[in-house]
């Protein structure tokens, strides 16, 4: 998954740490993933993948979102997606992952962007059209000001983003994260990803 999408919908840089009186000083430069061992209201233990077991406090108003598996069908007119695309040389791109956000998902604001490496573009808005054809989906997406066409290859990853409830994540929860430093040097995080009926949520 992409880590720039991660950040937002993690809560890395979601309104929980901005509405909290502990500044994250610094992000992990991709999500961590790993087991938690406990939790309570205040922070949870967690059984990183490396081996590592780390203390991490939870800001107030911390979010969880469930991150499911999906396919090109789940696309339909009126759906809310971002479309994630590699830059070529010659200066066209090819999608290499869609993200579909459920209702009550907090989203990037529509429109069209570069990373700053210039690597791939981010594409977010509505879904105006959506129509099967050999190559793939053809796609309308509208963001304000504007329209992009494209047409996704059927083996394009696609992936699901739903609001998901904070008691989902209990002991033997795996789950992912960003890890940021506040300035007493505790470890924080204001959202998790989980999966669908205790899996890991998908890469």
């Amino acid at each position: 998954m992409l880590p720039v999408v991660w950040l937002s919908l993690c809560g890395a840089l979601g309104p929980a740490e901005a509405a909290s009186s502990t500044p994250i000083a610094s992000q992990t430069s991709g999500p961590a993933h790993g087991v938690v061992r406990s939790i309570d209201k205040m922070a949870m233990v967690v059984d990183m993948a490396d081996g590592a077991k780390l203390t991490v406090q939870l800001v107030p108003g911390w979010s969880v979102t469930l991150v499911r598996t999906a396919t090109l069908a789940d696309i339909a007119p009126g759906s809310e997606i971002s479309v994630f695309e590699t830059l070529q040389p010659d200066g066209s791109s090819s999608p290499i992952e869609i993200h579909v956000y459920g209702t009550g998902m907090p989203l990037s604001p529509h429109g069209q962007w570069r990373d700053q490496a210039g690597t791939y573009t981010e594409t977010t808005g509505q879904t105006a059209t959506a129509a099967n054809t050999v190559a793939g989906l053809d796609l309308d997406l509208s963001f304000p000001g504007a329209k992009s066409h494209l047409t996704v290859p059927p083996s394009t990853p696609v992936l699901t983003f739903d609001p998901a409830a904070t008691d989902q994540v209990t002991a033997g929860t795996p789950i992912s994260l960003f890890i940021g430093k506040g300035p007493d040097g505790a470890l924080y995080a204001s959202g998790v990803a989980i999966g669908e009926k205790g899996a890991p949520p998908p890469d």
